[in-house]
């Protein structure tokens, strides 16, 4: 665009609340007091829908979100980002001016892929066919909100919101042999790659890291306290991941074993999974037999009591009496103690407590369909979303 061209949109029918979806990069690192896109009412008053405030590339309007992150964040350049902001107004939105404000100035230099203009609120089935729309049409993954409605801190009032959680993704925070997390908690918490493993795009096209049992590949953080709650000893893991070698050997994908608290999962020998609360095996040979490179979504639900265990959307196995389940100490991915003991891929992991002893269907569904989307993993049942 760059002052080339100024789109003007009238539309027939006014909106008075709505939401709109731009798909644009800008490919220049100052972008400041550009606009990219504006509309006018009845009245022809001028509404900036979403701007650029005077520090570079730096998103202004309030409800304008790139990629679910807040306003003010940092609009990237040379990359495509999905810019969502809602709307009302006290006279009628009647047109629109795409890549320039009303007055045919302060053009955004950049690029724009699509527009769309929704003429009500988008509710949470609207998001989810929106982003699978868009991963599916530009095959990007970035195209999915980084939130997500994923377990974070910033999801205070949901069922299973804490304070403190988990959230890794091996397409952030991976930087020497760190991986720090992506959610935001006032002090993020840090894995240790040990036996230097790598990172690449091994799951459906999104990146994993790459863990070889034979190199003592593994990852930890032997300091890692476990989110407390209303249930201090209730907890929900999930992790994407995928075996790089047929089974055969056994094999622990994530453990928090501490004496007698805490838990492990296994691949074993069978291909199937093994649960242990502490050092005693709770549940046996459950799950779908693992093959190589084939990806799945594993959660755990861990409650005094009670266990439940979910792979591809799908209750595999549970057990709610006999079991005596307490937190662990720390947290160690494809390995147990101070050794590597898993040949496979791990794409995300997240760990939260829950201030209700269980999710919800709701949840369960939310986070099921996120992770399905993003990682192209066939779930047991079809999203609702």
């Amino acid at each position: 665009i760059d002052g080339l061209a100024q789109n003007f949109y009238n539309m027939s029918t006014s909106i008075s609340v709505g939401e709109a979806i731009i798909i644009a990069k800008a490919t220049t690192n100052s972008i400041a007091s550009k606009t990219l896109i504006e509309g006018t009412d009845i009245a022809s008053a001028a509404a900036p829908l979403v701007s650029f405030g005077t520090t570079a590339n730096q998103l202004v309007q309030t409800s304008a979100t790139v990629m679910g992150a807040a306003t003010n964040t940092v609009m990237p350049t040379n990359i495509y980002q999905v810019i969502q902001t809602s709307f009302a107004t006290a006279q009628n939105l009647t047109s629109l001016y795409v890549g320039s404000s009303s007055t045919g100035t302060s053009y955004f230099p950049g690029n724009i892929l699509e527009v769309i203009l929704y003429d009500h609120a988008l509710t949470q089935n609207d998001n989810y066919m929106l982003w699978s729309y868009l991963k599916d049409r530009y095959k990007m993954v970035q195209f999915l909100p980084l939130k997500a409605y994923m377990p974070s801190s910033n999801d205070a009032g949901q069922s299973w919101a804490t304070t403190d959680d988990l959230w890794l993704r091996a397409d952030a925070g991976i930087s020497g042999t760190q991986w720090t997390e992506i959610a935001t908690n006032t002090t993020p918490d840090i894995l240790t790659l040990n036996g230097s493993p790598t990172v690449s795009k091994v799951i459906n096209g999104q990146e994993a890291v790459q863990f070889v049992q034979s190199s003592l590949q593994y990852a930890d953080n032997t300091g890692f306290t476990w989110p407390n709650s209303t249930y201090p000893n209730s907890q929900i893991v999930t992790i994407v991941y995928q075996m790089d070698e047929s089974p055969g050997t056994e094999r622990v994908l994530i453990s928090s074993v501490s004496g007698t608290s805490g838990f492990e999962v296994r691949i074993n020998t069978s291909g199937t999974l093994d649960i242990y609360t502490g050092i005693t095996l709770a549940l046996n040979n459950v799950g779908p037999i693992h093959a190589i490179n084939e990806p799945h979504i594993l959660r755990l639900e861990l409650a005094n009591n009670y266990i439940g265990v979910y792979v591809d959307g799908n209750l595999v196995a549970e057990k709610n009496t006999g079991i005596t389940y307490t937190n662990g100490t720390g947290l160690s991915l494809a390995g147990s103690g101070a050794t590597g003991n898993f040949t496979g891929s791990i794409a995300e992991v997240t760990v939260h407590g829950s201030n209700v002893p269980f999710l919800t269907n709701t949840d369960r569904d939310q986070i099921d369909c996120y992770l399905s989307v993003r990682y192209t993993i066939p779930l047991t049942k079809p999203c609702p979303f």
